[in-house]
């Protein structure tokens, strides 16, 4: 799992989350509601219930992030592209050991 830091444009701090078991992207930002919570916010779609809700701090989050792609497994998306790389990576030649004269 890859956590790179960094700030959005208002100069909060912001978690980028990537694992190798998913293709989408998490993201660890304060909620825009005016308290000083944050969340867990997806790329694509919605945060699954398990991660769904407002998290005190942004170390609180990346924990419950943590535990949840501990547990999950691979997506599909993932698991389809790993399959296919299987069956169409290139068969190693065996060496010509022959001499040619």
């Amino acid at each position: 799992m890859d956590v790179e830091r960094s700030q959005d444009d208002n100069g909060q701090v912001r978690y980028t989350v990537s694992t190798p078991k998913k293709k989408i992207k998490y993201f660890i930002q304060k909620a825009f509601n005016g308290f000083v919570f944050y969340e867990i916010v997806l790329e694509k779609g919605a945060a699954p219930k398990e991660l769904q809700g407002s998290y005190t701090s942004p170390e609180k989050a990346l924990d419950s992030l943590r535990k949840y792609l501990s547990k999950s497994k691979n997506s599909t998306t993932v698991e389809r592209d790993r399959k296919y790389q299987k069956n169409h990576a290139p068969e190693a030649k065996p060496n010509n050991t022959e001499l040619v004269q």
